[in-house]
């Protein structure tokens, strides 16, 4: 497996590959309307975009396995509003839904983690409160809840969200 930045060309995959994760990894507990109705086509104008533009303290890479793109995972420094300097997010990471438990979310976290740790003191990242398996891989890779909480508008649904931190 090879990681590497993703590029303008790998937009198409990566949104490809979100809606196949996003059904198989949200089902339960994202309406399942709104899981069925995601096309990938409806991402590639913000994701194209942001490959182009990348500004400089967004990072995005993919993972590739023969030639396939089989992850991504993206950062950036948090939004977060009680954010102090020194802390990134994890903003994103998915593997192939066929592939999963294959090392290739560890990998990619692995990547991320390294990248930041020349940015940034601590990351955080924001998961579903109710994505078990999720929460069970961060929480075997360092991570603990920090006690806030959000929720993410999805459809019309609002779902409750917990945050992870870890050092970096």
């Amino acid at each position: 497996m090879n990681i590497r930045e993703a590029t303008p060309a790998d937009a198409e995959g990566i949104a490809d590959l979100q809606v196949r994760a996003w059904r198989t990894a949200y089902r339960g507990q994202v309406p399942d309307a709104h899981l069925d109705d995601l096309v990938a086509e409806s991402l590639l104008p913000n994701l194209r975009w942001t490959l182009e533009r990348r500004p400089d303290y967004w990072r995005m890479w993919v993972a590739e396995d023969g030639g396939t793109l089989v992850g991504f995972a993206s950062t950036t420094p948090s939004n977060d509003t009680d954010a102090t300097p020194g802390v990134g997010e994890l903003t994103a990471i998915y593997a192939d839904p066929e592939r999963l438990r294959g090392g290739i979310g560890s990998a990619l976290l692995a990547h991320a983690l390294e990248d930041l740790a020349g940015r940034a003191k601590r990351v955080t990242l924001w998961v579903l409160e109710g994505n078990a398996p999720a929460r069970a891989f961060f929480e075997a890779r360092g991570w603990e809840p920090d006690g806030s909480r959000t929720a993410d508008l999805v459809g019309e649904v609002l779902l409750p969200a917990v945050r992870y931190r870890r050092a970096l």
